[in-house]
């Protein structure tokens, strides 16, 4: 059995996204071959994929909500960019 059918196996017993990224994620698949995965089993696009991803790795729930956190960060590195000008 491939990996691949052996994740499809997984989906076929009922396994969600979630659940199939956190296999592939411990099996030590590659994280660009897990997006891919994801989106070949799931019928997901880039985002969706990604978002998955965001919520399996991160505290937020959403990609939205992760993209959020960066702007406060990123308004102080500009900030501290424009200062050393």
């Amino acid at each position: 059995m491939g990996s691949q059918e052996k994740y499809a196996a997984l989906v076929s017993e009922g396994f969600n996204a979630e659940q199939i990224y956190v296999q592939l994620k411990s099996d030590g698949i590659a994280f660009a071959d897990r997006i891919r995965i994801l989106r070949e089993l799931f019928g997901l696009n880039l985002i969706e994929a990604k978002e998955i991803t965001i919520k399996v790795d991160t505290e937020f729930k959403s990609i939205d909500e992760y993209q959020e956190s960066l702007i406060e960060p990123l308004k102080e590195f500009l900030d501290e960019m424009e200062r050393d000008v």
